[in-house]
């Protein structure tokens, strides 16, 4: 190609001359075309994570209760805090097939993140290990904080008393308020 130029420079100063005049219309209308390729290929990526959201919402037995479009949502929050998109929709999967409330799912994904930090794994796993925890019962909750360190004595007494007097469901919130308290502005 160098050759034929080097042979007619007339041409070859021709061809340039004739493309560096256009570049200035050209320039925009490429820019233009890039970004719309870029849109439509993120409303694709977003079509394809809501339809495979809401097959896990369907298999899930309680999956009427939520709302795709909805956790979709709080899984792009998760942006906010450095959690890629990847990751958010494996956290909220984990977080729905645990049973929590979609309201739920950007803290849980933070508190998640935030341990992904002290256990030194990806966020993902430590999404499930939060998961077993807060559904496991007291003997889980020990377990994690053995390797966590993350309750005082005191707060697992009171979350074992909650058990032991039939109220779960306030020793398990009791037990995500603080693991969120504690993990979510970890980096």
């Amino acid at each position: 190609g160098g050759q034929i130029l080097q042979l007619f420079p007339k041409v070859g100063n021709a061809i340039v001359g004739a493309f560096s005049g256009s570049l200035i219309y050209i320039t925009p209308i490429v820019a233009a075309i890039g970004a719309l390729v870029i849109g439509i290929g993120e409303a694709i990526d977003a079509a394809n994570r809501l339809r495979v959201l809401e097959g896990v919402l369907r298999a899930t037995a309680d999956g009427a209760s939520y709302n795709a479009n909805q956790v979709v949502a709080a899984a792009k929050s998760m942006r906010d805090f450095g959690v890629s998109i990847e990751d958010a929709m494996k956290i909220a999967r984990i977080a729905i097939k645990s049973g929590f409330d979609q309201s739920q799912i950007t803290a849980f994904g933070e508190a998640a993140k935030g341990l992904s930090v002290v256990l030194g794994s990806d966020i993902p796993t430590a999404a499930q290990t939060l998961a077993d925890a807060l559904t496991g019962g007291y003997d889980a909750l020990v377990a994690l904080d053995k390797q966590t360190n993350v309750f005082t004595d005191s707060e697992l007494d009171s979350i074992r008393v909650l058990i032991e007097s039939g109220n779960a469901l306030g020793a398990n919130a009791e037990a995500a308020r603080i693991l969120t308290e504690r993990y979510s502005k970890l980096e």
